[in-house]
């Protein structure tokens, strides 16, 4: 989430009038809901796109499959939509 609030930051420094129907918006695809651990989820036509219960554990176990099955000197590329808690599983692995 913190990559979402620094880039509307930017764009509200640039685009004032753009920022601000983003966070007026009253959503898009993705519906916000609470994770039973408390952190913000996302759902798309009532199926969760992260977990319902604890989405960065299951970022994190995700990532630590992916970095298992890389062999050294592979180049991985991680893309998705979403919340962006694999992408940030990442860097915790790495930050560790």
């Amino acid at each position: 989430m913190e990559y979402l609030n620094h880039n509307l930051e930017r764009l509200r420094r640039s685009t004032p009038a753009l920022a601000a129907s983003i966070l007026e918006s009253c959503g898009g695809i993705l519906t916000m809901a609470a994770s039973r651990e408390g952190v913000p989820s996302a759902t798309h036509g009532g199926h969760w796109i992260h977990s319902a219960y604890d989405p960065r554990k299951e970022a994190g176990s995700w990532a630590e499959q992916q970095i298992s099955e890389w062999k050294i000197g592979e180049l991985g590329v991680v893309l998705g939509v979403g919340l962006l808690y694999h992408v940030e599983a990442f860097g915790a692995d790495q930050a560790a």
